[in-house]
C-alpha cells in the first residue's frame, strides 16, 4: 500500500467512525445516564421523605428553582402527599426512562405504592442534564 492509498484509507475509516458516532447519539452511555437519573430520583424522594428541603432543592433544575416561592409551594404540596399518605422512600419507584438521542432530556414515568398496589403517577417527570448532572425540571 503506497502513501496515497494509506491516506485515502485513513480518511475513509475516519469518516466511517465519525458517522457511526453521530448516528448512535449517546450510544452505550444511555444506560449510564438512566442509572444516574434513577439515583437522582431516589435522592429526591429520600430528601422529601426526610423533610430535607435543601437536599430536595439540590435535585431541582437551577432554572426551575429561580422562583423560590413556587419551589417552596411545590415542595410543600409534595410533602403533604407524603405525610398524609404515610409514604416511605420505598413507596416510590421509577418505571421507565425515555431519553432523547443526545442524552440531554428525559421523561421519567414513576409509580407510588398506595394501599398495597403500585399506581402510576399522574404526570411523568421531566429531567434535564446540565454537564454531567441530571436535574428534575418543574
Amino acid at each position: 500500500m503506497n502513501k496515497f492509498q494509506f491516506a485515502r484509507f485513513a480518511v475513509l475509516f475516519s469518516l466511517f467512525v465519525l458517522t457511526s458516532l453521530l448516528l448512535t447519539g449517546c450510544g452505550p452511555s444511555k444506560s449510564k445516564h438512566e442509572q444516574l437519573i434513577r439515583q437522582r430520583h431516589k435522592d429526591f424522594i429520600t430528601a422529601l421523605v426526610q423533610d430535607n428541603y435543601a437536599a430536595t432543592v439540590d435535585v431541582v433544575a437551577p432554572d426551575s428553582r429561580k422562583n423560590e416561592g413556587a419551589t417552596k409551594l411545590v415542595y410543600g404540596a409534595i410533602r403533604l402527599g407524603i405525610v398524609f399518605g404515610q409514604h416511605r422512600a420505598d413507596d416510590f419507584r421509577v418505571d421507565s426512562v425515555m431519553m432523547d438521542d443526545k442524552c440531554i432530556q428525559a421523561t421519567v414515568n414513576t409509580s407510588t405504592l398506595t394501599k398495597g398496589a403500585w399506581k402510576p403517577d399522574a404526570k411523568p417527570g421531566n429531567w434535564v442534564r446540565e454537564g454531567e448532572q441530571w436535574y428534575l425540571q418543574f
